[in-house]
């Protein structure tokens, strides 16, 4: 669902994420994410996203949400 390997050559913060988790059934994915910000050094981060499809009539809705956690 998330495109790294773009953030990965275009955010130089982006040093690494590794998939954690893969819901087939509630298309959730759970990743951890590495940024390095300076000043501050390394944050590590965990990340739970979920993309659902909606159809109601002739439309199409697609929604992303995200959950961002601090690790200390």
């Amino acid at each position: 669902m998330m495109d790294n390997d773009y953030k990965l050559k275009t955010d130089d913060k982006f040093k690494k994420a590794q998939l954690l988790e893969v819901d087939e059934n509630s298309g959730t994915t759970v990743w951890h994410i590495i940024k390095v910000y300076p000043y501050l050094g390394q944050r590590d981060y965990v990340l739970a996203s979920k993309l659902w499809q909606q159809q109601d009539g002739d439309e199409q809705f697609f929604c992303v949400s995200k959950v961002f956690i601090f690790v200390i």
